[in-house]
């Protein structure tokens, strides 16, 4: 007796190539009784709205030209936005800071013992962490 094989957790029906849908669309096509056939065949095999044009058609299933220019234009207005929120995204400077950048590392707070000076820098005591936490007393 071999291995037992890990079954995957994608569904069968979004691993298939072209010829495989092919041959399930058929089936699923004949049981489908909604309005909008495109959308719902590239949902159910995980294609793109092109693809599922593409694939109805070789099936046999009739589709209006008003049709296919309104879902090809909708495809491309949610990619176009999708590009652009990613823009927007990658363009502003969200979470650059990090916790520790918000201390300021060399400067001192409290009374420090060998000058006698409130919040001067102390360039020997500015390493990562130290000037900020001394004696390894670490809030975590």
């Amino acid at each position: 007796m071999g291995k037992k094989r890990r079954q995957s957790s994608i569904p069968r029906r979004k691993r298939m190539r072209r010829s495989g849908r092919l041959q399930a669309g058929k089936t699923w096509l004949a049981r489908y009784s909604g309005k909008h056939v495109v959308k719902a065949y590239a949902k159910n095999f995980g294609v793109d709205v092109e693809c599922a044009i593409a694939e109805l058609q070789m099936l046999g299933h009739p589709l209006e030209a008003a049709e296919l220019t309104r879902l090809r234009r909708d495809e491309k207005a949610r990619i176009d936005g999708r590009r652009a929120r990613k823009l927007v995204r990658s363009a502003t400077p969200a979470d650059d800071i990090g916790f520790w950048d918000l201390f300021p590392v060399g400067w001192e707070t409290a009374v420090d013992d060998d000058a006698g000076r409130v919040g001067e820098r102390d360039p020997a005591r500015e390493t990562d962490g130290e000037a900020m936490f001394p004696d390894g007393l670490w809030p975590f």
